[in-house]
């Protein structure tokens, strides 16, 4: 796969635009982890490529962990059939998207893989140089360690930052 390191949003814009020219319609994912950026990504993308923009935290529950399994899977499937209708693309934000995508059971376009900063524990943990367990270790208990937990191991997993077409890196 032809994957692009992207350091400046004209960048992103320019390449996303390209790679989404010559295909059928479909989603543009935009993942990551929490706190990162990947929500104002979306709408200023929706914004500059006239595209509808879904974000996962609106289809969450709301009350803590794990964050995929309380995601309303049936009104998602929903909107994104109606957003891709009539024959457009449509972007998706949120954590743990490849998943989220296979549960929905739909097929992305184009991935963009935020990378986190560099002193955040989701950096560490893309970094095959530190040990996993160490990373996982340092984790408390409260909700917020727990969907710290299940990005790490989703991660770990599914390796998004190694499928994704982009990797965006916003921050210097």
């Amino acid at each position: 796969m032809n994957q692009r390191i992207v350091s400046s949003y004209a960048k992103l814009l320019n390449d996303l635009r390209e790679l989404t020219s010559m295909a059928a319609p479909g989603v543009i994912g935009i993942d990551g982890a929490m706190q990162q950026g990947k929500t104002p990504l979306a709408e200023q993308l929706a914004s500059d490529l006239r595209l509808p923009v879904l974000h996962l935290d609106s289809y969450h529950s709301g009350d803590g962990p794990p964050y995929v399994k309380k995601l309303d899977v049936d009104r998602l499937r929903a909107d994104l059939q109606r957003g891709m209708l009539p024959a457009s693309d449509l972007i998706l934000e949120g954590i743990c998207l490849l998943d989220v995508l296979r549960i929905v059971q739909t097929r992305w376009k184009a991935l963009i893989f935020f990378i986190p900063e560099p002193r955040s524990i989701y950096a560490d943990f893309i970094d095959p140089e530190r040990a996993e367990a160490e990373v996982l270790e340092t984790l408390g208990t409260s909700d917020a360690a727990a969907i710290d937990r299940e990005i790490l191991n989703y991660q770990r997993r599914a390796k998004p930052h190694e499928v994704a077409n982009i990797l965006y890196r916003a921050h210097p």
